[in-house]
């Protein structure tokens, strides 16, 4: 199998066989010869795109820990969304005073043409932001990334901790409708429906009007489950994206759940005198690291991602912790993804 080389990881997948020495032993540590999802965006990114430095993660993660995360608004449809709405109530006053005969007009009628009523609808909801918008097939993990972007400094190092904004169900097309959450007055995650089998066409539509007609859109983030791969609809909304000319980028989710079912069975924690033991656990390591290397390699070849004119750019997260990775890993590479789509600083200094 052809494996792409990069210096940083691809000893983990390629290294030569060799009996252990006293000199030379791998360490009793053997989550450190583990790709994380992290390992992953670094090893399958397009050399078109630049390497984030440590200090603009940071600064990202920064952008999000310190900001105030609130539900705003649900909407069933695109006509639905706050400033959509105030835009068309204002516009349909605007034909009905100009309908008025010029010589029945009165200064009742000249107030309303010129008074700015929001119509009811909270002003801080039409405070124009930039907006990134998360998708993908039903039960493909959207809420759960979600909730993973939102935790604070504490939560992020305590395993599996999350926030609840995204309600998390087992029942596949859950949400019904866009979700809008406001990040520090910095920008807005919009969660969509899932599309699929469990998805309903009145769902589809408001995310293709949403897509084609939002101005606020900067980037749409396709969510793919590991495990699944690229399926039909998938590969349909990522060509109505390059289509519509929307930038995006795709999210690989629940790797923790592919590398449970595609490691061989490891002892991730052999004594340290015991040479053979750790040697073993290194090889396995290597093992478990090239299926997971060769299972993406597949999908993204398989739909043509690297063929496509946007070269979206590849992400890899965990939102759940396991006995392979014990941390999240990956939520801050989509940090970063998201702040900088956004125009907002991730520059240090």
């Amino acid at each position: 199998m052809f494996l792409r080389r990069y210096a940083s990881v691809s000893y983990l997948v390629g290294s030569r066989r060799s009996r252990p020495c006293s000199k030379n032993v791998p360490s009793e540590r053997v989550s450190k010869y583990i790709y994380t999802p992290s390992d992953l965006t670094k090893y399958f990114r397009d050399d078109s795109y630049g390497h984030p430095l440590a200090a603009q993660i940071t600064r990202a993660d920064s952008l999000f820990y310190n900001a105030r995360i609130k539900h705003e608004w649900t909407c069933a449809s695109f006509e639905d969304i706050p400033d959509v709405k105030v835009a068309r109530l204002s516009e349909e006053r605007r034909q009905q005073v100009a309908s008025v005969d010029p010589l029945r007009r009165t200064e009742y009628h000249e107030n309303v043409a010129a008074s700015r009523t929001s119509f009811g609808v909270d002003p801080q909801l039409l405070r124009p932001l930039p907006e990134v918008l998360l998708l993908g097939h039903t039960n493909a993990g959207k809420s759960t990334l979600i909730n993973s972007l939102f935790v604070n400094k504490h939560q992020a190092s305590t395993g599996n901790a999350a926030t609840e904004y995204a309600y998390v169900s087992k029942r596949a097309g859950y949400t019904k409708c866009l979700n809008s959450y406001n990040v520090g007055n910095k920008l807005r995650v919009i969660d969509s429906p899932g599309y699929g089998r469990f998805g309903e066409p009145a769902q589809g539509q408001v995310v293709l009007d949403y897509i084609r007609r939002r101005q606020q859109l900067r980037r749409t983030f396709v969510i793919i489950d590991s495990l699944r791969g690229v399926c039909e609809e998938d590969a349909v909304l990522v060509e109505y994206l390059v289509d519509n000319g929307a930038p995006f980028e795709i999210i690989f989710t629940k790797v923790d759940v592919l590398m449970q079912k595609r490691f061989p069975k490891i002892n991730m924690c052999p004594q340290k005198h015991d040479v053979d033991a750790r040697a073993q656990a290194y090889e396995r390591a290597k093992e478990g690291n090239s299926r997971v290397v060769q299972h993406f390699q597949h999908v993204i070849d398989k739909a043509g991602l690297r063929e496509l004119a946007t070269l979206p750019r590849l992400l890899f997260n965990n939102s759940h912790t396991s006995l392979l990775l014990a941390r999240r890993h990956g939520f801050r590479d989509v940090r970063f993804a998201i702040a900088e789509s956004c125009n907002l600083p991730t520059a240090s200094g």
